[in-house]
């Protein structure tokens, strides 16, 4: 596998991970919990995160639909410098803040069952992306944005934002757990009587 996706492909895995620790440690009540009005929740952040990525899962298969059959080099990739730019805003400690696209909207009120299938399903459609990118020119194949119609990123660089807004919202995440009033756990407490 060509060393770029090789490193993204194992940034992917750890965030599902993440996320699979945090949503299978956490109550409804407590991944539900919501700091202020109108901010998110550790759901409302998951869901974020899984419907993204559907949504560019779809749009990545569409460009490797019509991606040139010979697969790059094992040489290093280098994208634009714009591309560069949107990732560095988008890792953790989160500096700068964006309203996510329409597209992007969260449900609310999650089950973390839901959230688990989604969030697995999420991750494994990346998987194979990363896998079927691999046999492709990936580095000449630009994916349309789905949330926005100005922004098309190399089809390696979808993989490395996925990875960093899995890293920024899992961030988020955590930042929730420390707030004053998070629920406590009671998960396992009557096991313990």
């Amino acid at each position: 596998m060509h060393p770029d996706l090789e490193a993204v492909q194992q940034e992917i895995s750890d965030a599902r991970h993440r996320g699979l620790d945090m949503i299978d440690s956490l109550t409804a009540e407590q991944i539900n919990w919501r700091f202020a009005p109108g901010s998110w929740s550790i759901a409302e952040c998951i869901e974020h995160m899984s419907v993204t990525n559907e949504l560019y899962v779809a749009a990545t298969q569409h460009a490797l639909d019509s991606a040139p059959a010979s697969r790059v080099s094992d040489g290093p990739v280098r994208y634009r410098w714009v591309e560069s730019f949107l990732l560095r805003q988008l890792e953790p400690p989160v500096k700068l803040r964006f309203k996510a696209p329409s597209a992007f909207q969260p449900a609310s009120d999650l089950r973390p069952e839901m959230l688990r299938q989604k969030w697995e399903a999420s991750h494994n459609g990346i998987a194979q992306l990363i896998r079927r990118a691999d046999a492709v020119a990936f580095v000449k194949v630009k994916v349309q944005s789905p949330g926005s119609r100005f922004l098309k990123l190399h089809v390696g660089m979808v993989f490395h934002v996925i990875a960093a807004h899995d890293r920024r919202h899992l961030w988020q995440s955590d930042q929730l757990k420390a707030k004053p009033g998070f629920p406590e756990a009671i998960r396992g407490a009557a096991s313990q009587l």
